[in-house]
């Protein structure tokens, strides 16, 4: 997988998992093979939104020329990779990016290039059971975020916490609502930034069996995680769902 296309990927997650002030939403459907389709939409809080426009103005940036997410780049870069088709690449209001994509193998999409590291999803077949693991680790997060193009930057070091792992969630929503207190109400912006989430429906095609670390209703798994909690991960977490393809 090409840095462009990686950078693309997480650039979306820039000014998601970069701050916790967002709401991520994103279903997946997988077929039998390991491809299939994903729709995600990102929605930026507005104090976020106002948040980055101010640091870019400051840095000589021009945001009112476009909207934050650049949608003819993340398209571009999506068309480079063979296992990628963007059906649908668009951000219908400045603080929205909307994403339809086709992919033929859910494994090679989302390979972690850090030699040890592991990858974001992994599938196990076992005759006609299948599992898709989704695996998220601290060194994972790291590698995924540095492959973003605002990793390193003013606003990734403003809103990141420090990589030794010293930071807990609670105390890193703390200094969040800290940086950003003059573009919420008092006592908002802890409440808006602790309630931001990263949510991911997954429908198999084929008899969900189990799962673990979510939710399952009727032919759907619904995983979850805060992003305060994601970043500042010092377990792995696993979430899977098993399902038959016959």
């Amino acid at each position: 997988m090409g840095r462009n296309l990686r950078a693309a990927l997480f650039a979306i997650c820039a000014l998601t998992v970069l701050a916790a002030g967002c709401a991520v939403q994103q279903d997946l459907v997988i077929a039998g093979d390991g491809g299939g389709t994903t729709d995600m939409a990102v929605d930026l809080d507005t104090m976020l939104y106002e948040y980055i426009t101010d640091l870019l103005i400051s840095i000589g940036g021009h945001p009112e020329d476009g909207d934050l997410f650049d949608t003819g780049e993340l398209r571009t870069a999506f068309e480079t990779h063979p296992e990628l088709r963007p059906v649908s690449v668009q951000s219908p209001e400045p603080r929205r990016l909307e994403l339809s994509l086709q992919f033929s193998d859910i494994e090679r999409v989302f390979e972690t290039p850090a030699a040890g590291a592991e990858d974001l999803f992994e599938i196990e077949e076992n005759g006609a059971e299948r599992t898709l693991r989704v695996v998220l680790t601290a060194e994972g997060v790291r590698q995924i975020l540095s492959l973003s193009p605002l990793y390193g930057t003013m606003i990734g070091d403003a809103l990141l916490p420090p990589d030794d792992g010293a930071m807990s969630a609670d105390q890193y929503r703390d200094y969040l609502a800290w940086a950003l207190e003059e573009y919420a109400e008092p006592g908002e912006a802890a409440e808006r930034i602790g309630n931001a989430r990263i949510e991911v429906r997954i429908r198999p095609e084929g008899e969900i069996v189990s799962q673990e670390g979510g939710d399952h209703a009727g032919d759907e798994v619904w995983f979850s995680i805060g992003l305060t909690e994601l970043l500042t991960l010092r377990e792995p977490r696993t979430y899977s769902v098993s399902y038959r393809t016959d």
